[in-house]
């Protein structure tokens, strides 16, 4: 595992997509290194910046568990990866969605009350029960900052 993992650390620093997924793959399972997510979710980042699905899925599953400053950028990248094929992606975007649209962002109004709730045109990461909830999350919330990052981890064409 150590010699597959020079091998990919070689190929990634030479800015090859596919060894940069499996040297961030290597680093989230900890498989021959020691578990460091930081690199997991940083050389996954540059295979995704390069436009490999799997690293987008990838990176996306790495973000879920960092909590909702992430979901702009976790929205992002599984859109993209289902878009582009990625199997797992189209099963998960769906919940995602629906997820999304269930309860505004600010107050957990729920939609099961009857609310009519109204996502973020910038990211699609949140939904909002009122423009004062939209209003409110994006001037006092850090809306602004995560919603303008959402795309960050993209190819520029289709960020």
């Amino acid at each position: 595992a150590k010699q597959a993992t020079r091998m990919y650390l070689q190929a990634a620093e030479a800015g090859s997509p596919d060894a940069q997924l499996n040297l961030g793959i290597v680093y989230a399972t900890g498989n021959g290194v020691e578990k460091d997510l930081t690199k997991a979710k940083a050389w996954c980042a540059k295979a995704a910046k390069q436009g490999n699905a799997q690293a987008m899925y990838s990176l996306a599953s790495l973000l879920q568990d960092e909590g909702s400053d992430t979901l702009p950028a976790l929205a992002a990248l599984l859109r993209a990866a289902a878009e582009k094929g990625i199997a797992d992606a189209r099963e998960d975007l769906p919940r995602m969605e629906t997820q999304i649209r269930s309860k505004c962002a600010v107050c957990d109004t729920t939609a099961a009350l009857g609310a009519s709730l109204s996502v973020c045109g910038g990211c699609g990461a949140y939904a909002y029960c009122s423009r004062a909830c939209a209003k409110k999350h994006w001037k006092k919330g850090g809306h602004k900052q995560v919603c303008k990052e959402a795309k960050k981890y993209l190819p520029e064409e289709e960020g």
